[in-house]
């Protein structure tokens, strides 16, 4: 082969022709025309929550929400055509119920709102129906159970036992809930039992009341029962003091205070209490003191303090709907 067949070749190995490269161009500007098709159809297709599909789905998923909690509920405050409030078994770990409470306005376009003891979430925006229908057995009467034992701490696990005095200085209270009934819709107070003793001259008088808790479960000024007790019936050595407190007409969602108040006398009274080393000695009660006279703020809620008592009363059961 001659020196310059070998050039031209090597020169034909190393470059592209005019057509070759206009072939190439258009073939790459098809590419990116399809790439940039896909990227939009992509686009069109992401969901936006707006679609009627994602709305069943929505819809579904807060339906199974209600149906979840319905499941487990143990009593019905409230049934209605657009709301509905009830109690679940503890979900907090504090010791108590949780109400549930589903709400729609009616209103086409609000939300279905979600409140767990009281606090709201939205459950789903946009609702254009929610009605609410309930197969319930054959009716029943309304019916108060007999009185019995609503609540009771005494001797709880390695606790120690101590004395409060009842003064001037030092008011004591205890906060109560009893566990509530499927269906229940009220319970009473009769009598409250309670280890107390004379101190001294044994010459007090104390004011013995229930009044309704507040959301920091301590006790108001609002006045629900009163009753005095006074010092000279009382032994020298703690024994069972029975108080008669009668209220009717509580709210299952809600608990009281029974209050300890000096009337007269140094000691007006000694009340025996215990001091636990395990949290929650009792569940839904709790001891608490206020130094001074009233207007001086209560102590926070101890778990690990608690009075021996024993609480006495009825619970009402709802009509119809058993």
């Amino acid at each position: 082969m001659s020196r310059l067949s070998k050039v031209h070749e090597r020169r034909c190995c190393r470059s592209f022709t005019l057509i070759e490269m206009v072939l190439a161009s258009a073939i790459s500007a098809l590419l990116v025309g399809v790439m940039a098709s896909s990227l939009t159809l992509m686009a069109r297709a992401i969901d936006d929550g707006n679609n009627p599909q994602s709305r069943q789905i929505a819809a579904a998923s807060a339906l199974d929400i209600v149906t979840a909690d319905l499941r487990v509920a143990l009593a019905f405050i409230e049934r209605g055509p657009k709301a509905i409030e009830f109690s679940v078994p503890d979900r907090t770990k504090d010791g108590s119920e949780d109400w549930i409470r589903y709400e729609w306005s009616g209103v086409a376009g609000d939300p279905l709102t979600r409140y767990v003891n009281g606090k709201p979430t939205t459950l789903i925006d946009d609702v254009h129906a929610f009605d609410l229908t309930y197969l319930l057995r054959a009716p029943y009467p309304e019916t108060t159970i007999a009185e019995g034992v609503l609540l009771q701490h005494d001797a709880a696990l390695l606790a120690s036992r101590n004395t409060l005095f009842v003064t001037a200085a030092q008011s004591v209270g205890v906060y109560v809930r009893p566990p509530i009934d499927a269906d229940q819709t009220e319970w009473a107070i009769t009598r409250l039992y309670v280890r107390a003793r004379s101190e001294g001259p044994a010459t007090g008088v104390t004011r013995v009341a229930v009044v309704e808790a507040d959301g920091n479960l301590q006790p108001t000024g609002t006045v629900l029962a009163e009753t005095q007790v006074f010092e000279s019936t009382l032994g020298g050595s703690y024994q069972a003091l029975e108080i008669p407190l009668p209220v009717s007409g509580l709210s299952p969602k809600s608990g009281v205070c029974v209050i300890f108040e000096r009337v007269s006398g140094n000691e007006s009274m000694a009340l025996q209490h215990e001091q636990g080393l395990l949290a929650n000695m009792s569940r839904r009660t709790h001891l608490m003191t206020r130094p001074g006279g009233s207007g001086i703020a209560w102590t926070k809620p101890d778990d690990q303090l608690d009075l021996r008592f024993t609480l006495y009363g009825t619970k009402t059961i709802g009509a119809g709907c058993r």
